[in-house]
């Protein structure tokens, strides 16, 4: 049986061993350490909720200043994602090796 993977435990970790680890985002780095940045999901099966979500993320940064930027994690994601660079349980670098 194959263990369900949360997907904000996956992206948080991904942030930080990937786009931190390798410093993809100048900024990220330091609003990850401060931990001011909020995740969500949105249900890839409901574009209007998806888009209430997003909707409510916005006003949520508006009156919080405490959260600098939000990700928001579709889910279930697109299968091609799941090979991207450095996303966990998977990916090939430029260079074909994994992780890289």
């Amino acid at each position: 049986m194959t263990q369900a993977v949360d997907p904000l435990a996956a992206t948080r970790q991904w942030v930080e061993t990937f786009v931190v680890a390798r410093n993809v985002c100048p900024f990220a780095g330091r609003e990850v350490a401060r931990d001011t940045v909020a995740l969500a999901i949105l249900d890839a099966g409901d574009w209007e909720q998806a888009l209430l979500t997003l909707v409510a993320e916005c006003e949520r940064l508006d009156e919080t200043p405490a959260i600098e930027t939000t990700l928001l994690v579709l889910h279930p994601g697109p299968r091609g994602l799941r090979r991207l660079p450095g996303f966990p349980g998977g990916g090939r670098g430029a260079a074909g090796r994994p992780g890289l």
